[in-house]
């Protein structure tokens, strides 16, 4: 009995050891080597970006569409092919009625015909999916805001990141009233912003919250995140005029001056969209206040990016024409480029120790981890992206390490400068991107990395038109 008793007692004493020791473990403060704090930053990703082909189940087809798969099995060669057509122009949305007919018994010319309807249905819905607008439904009455953030993540395909323990604190504390419907990305972003309070970036397919290292975007991208910019929304675009540059010269001899006139337009892009070529633009019509037609010249895009943060900047050119008037009023276009369709994701695990190791991104482009330091808790690597200059139609001068995340040993997301230092260069027919990310002392040891990589893409072309401008011009006076 008194072996018993005195067994209990010091099962007990364990157990308010192991107690004591886990409280001071959870209000130790931080281990500090090198001066440098070295506990991770606090983050938070919100996931909503779909990586790869999404296949959704096969469904029993309708009366309708079972009638159109039992034509393809007709004697007549011209029903089948009228069948054939009808099932390729259906809503993307009924592909999963044609795939569980895959399991039916047809002749072999029929099955062929139904496995191109289906094809080509759902590369329209991966298209769709990746390159529409999205369309954002919200509602809530002081609604938990973290739970407001994930639904908008997974309607508009996009991660949010919440960086910092002040931010992440506020995202899983706060609640928000919201009201929207078959809003535009962009205003339901501007009205979660506003909630929220908190700095707004927008980084390859993520939108960043809080004070993450790099979501410096230029003033006037940040201006149009939060709505303190008026900005046009044309399919998953998002324009802002921003200047208006006036060049005038003087021929002698000529009896008016000869002008040209820019403006410069801000494009962001939501961020499910990953754009995998050169931006360009071609313009049908600009219009001054008096309503006269001036004769567009040209229309050029380029890619900015500062700090990690890209966008695009457009300049539309015209030239003066007599009797102009002092506003711009209007200009239509279309933009044309190609997106991703289709991805899959790159991982490489303990990465610490992943020095001279490769990873295929297909396409005869390859991922190589050159160099991994860890030096008085400052983490740093080398990675190179090295192929020919366009991979699966991705425009990697567009920035290969744009999707780019490090993640700890608990799966939380690492701070870095990942996309501020990356340096391209050519040889031949090869071109490489070197990107040297650099982690803040005291943002954990980065142990593995993920990157997106596109499989598929198609041609896209989004007209727009920028309207009530009331842009200064001169007249020609």
């Amino acid at each position: 009995m008194h072996h018993q008793r005195r067994k209990f007692r010091m099962k007990a004493l364990w157990a308010v050891a192991l107690l004591l020791t886990m409280l001071a473990t959870l209000h130790a403060q931080p281990t500090v080597i090198a001066g440098a704090v070295t506990r991770p930053v606090d983050t938070l990703l919100i996931p909503g970006r779909n990586v790869g082909a999404a296949t959704r189940p096969a469904t029993a087809p309708s009366p309708r569409v079972q009638a159109l798969i039992d034509q393809l099995d007709e004697d007549s060669f011209p029903r089948r092919e009228a069948a054939a057509t009808a099932l390729a122009n259906l809503d993307p949305a009924d592909a999963p009625q044609l795939r569980a007919a895959l399991n039916q018994k047809h002749i072999a010319d029929a099955f062929i015909r139904l496995q191109q309807a289906i094809d080509q249905l759902e590369q329209r819905t991966e298209i769709i999916a990746n390159t529409d607008a999205s369309v954002i439904t919200l509602h809530g009455n002081d609604a938990p805001l973290r739970e407001i953030l994930r639904q908008f993540a997974t309607q508009s395909g996009t991660d949010i990141a919440v960086w910092g323990e002040d931010a992440v604190n506020k995202v899983n504390s706060s609640t928000i009233t919201i009201d929207l419907d078959h809003a535009s990305f962009w205003d339901a972003l501007r009205q979660i912003t506003k909630s929220v309070n908190l700095p707004i970036g927008i980084q390859g397919n993520r939108i960043m919250l809080g004070a993450a290292p790099a979501t410096a975007n230029q003033p006037g991208v940040t201006a149009m995140l939060t709505g303190d910019v008026a900005g046009t929304v044309a399919g998953p675009l998002l324009l802002g005029p921003t200047e208006c540059i006036v060049s005038r010269s003087i021929v002698y001899g000529s009896p008016r001056p000869a002008g040209t006139v820019q403006v410069q337009v801000v494009i962001l892009c939501e961020p499910k969209v990953t754009i995998t070529s050169a931006v360009t633009c071609s313009l049908s019509q600009i219009t001054d206040d008096h309503d006269h037609l001036l004769p567009p010249s040209t229309a050029s895009v380029g890619l900015s990016q500062i700090n990690g943060a890209s966008y695009r900047t457009c300049s539309f050119a015209f030239r003066e024409v007599t009797g102009m008037g002092q506003r711009l009023k209007s200009i239509k276009g279309n933009f044309r480029f190609s997106a991703q369709t289709r991805s899959r994701m790159i991982e490489v695990k303990d990465l610490p120790n992943a020095a001279g190791q490769s990873r295929d991104l297909g396409g005869g482009a390859t991922l190589e981890i050159r160099t991994v330091t860890n030096t008085n808790g400052q983490f740093r690597a080398v990675l190179a992206i090295t192929g020919p200059p366009t991979t699966n139609g991705m425009a990697y001068a567009n920035n290969p390490f744009a999707t780019l995340q490090f993640f700890d040993d608990s799966g939380r997301l690492v701070a870095s400068q990942s996309n501020s230092s990356v340096v391209q260069s050519s040889t031949g027919a090869t071109a490489t991107w070197i990107l040297t990310p650099l982690f803040p002392q005291g943002a954990g040891t980065p142990t593995s990395l993920r990157l997106e990589v596109p499989t598929a893409s198609a041609p896209i072309e989004v007209p727009f038109e920028l309207h009530d401008l009331a842009i200064p011009i001169l007249n020609g006076q």
